[in-house]
């Protein structure tokens, strides 16, 4: 039983591809956790105040975190918000 070593070679690339991709998939996925873990501190410790996520908290964040922020407040058509918008929608405001 033969087993060519160029098969083997591609194998062995695959597979460090895929792990490749599996490590970035968990660095986005502990992104995301890392950010909603942030604003359920932030809601906690701002429980007493009207909003918790005031402006400068939400506008200071990038478009892509907004989106992440966006997605799991479970809002549907965010993908195609501008920054404004966005901030805008999460805080429930009529656009």
């Amino acid at each position: 039983m033969d087993i060519d070593a160029n098969y083997i070679n591609e194998v062995l690339d695959d597979l460090a591809t895929q792990r490749d991709k599996a490590i970035q998939d968990l660095g986005k996925v502990e992104g995301a956790a890392n950010l909603c873990h942030h604003f359920l501190g932030k809601i906690a410790s701002d429980e007493e105040e009207e909003s918790s996520l005031d402006a400068p908290d939400l506008e200071s964040l990038s478009v892509k975190d907004l989106k992440v922020v966006a997605k799991e407040a479970g809002l549907q058509g965010y993908s195609k918000l501008n920054k404004d918008e966005l901030v805008s929608a999460i805080r429930g405001e009529k656009t």
